[in-house]
């Protein structure tokens, strides 16, 4: 699991990284940002359930946000691809969060 962790973290700080020169980058390198901090903190399976319930609120808000814009229909990074990537990863967390503890 901590293999997993930490790529998952280098993949997400990656997927952060190529946000600079997009539209509504700071809010797309601070999910990115953040589901990272979420990798590295499964990595020392420390699961503080509020940081994740609250930026699973975090992500289905920006969800509604780049539907209402109009950018889901486009498989970047940024839509569809990275928020599922992040629903994923944070199901993930959460589920290991309540069988470790």
């Amino acid at each position: 699991m901590r293999l997993l962790n930490f790529l998952l973290a280098v993949a997400f700080l990656v997927m952060a990284s190529l946000q600079v020169n997009t539209g509504n980058a700071v809010l797309w390198i601070l999910l990115f940002g953040c589901m990272a901090v979420v990798c590295v903190f499964g990595i020392f399976n420390f699961f503080p359930r509020a940081f994740l319930f609250s930026l699973l609120g975090v992500v289905l808000v920006v969800s509604v946000y780049t539907g209402l814009q109009g950018a889901l229909p486009n498989p970047d990074i940024n839509g569809p691809v990275g928020l599922a990537a992040c629903l994923l990863v944070l199901a993930f967390q959460l589920v290991r969060s309540y069988r470790i503890n």
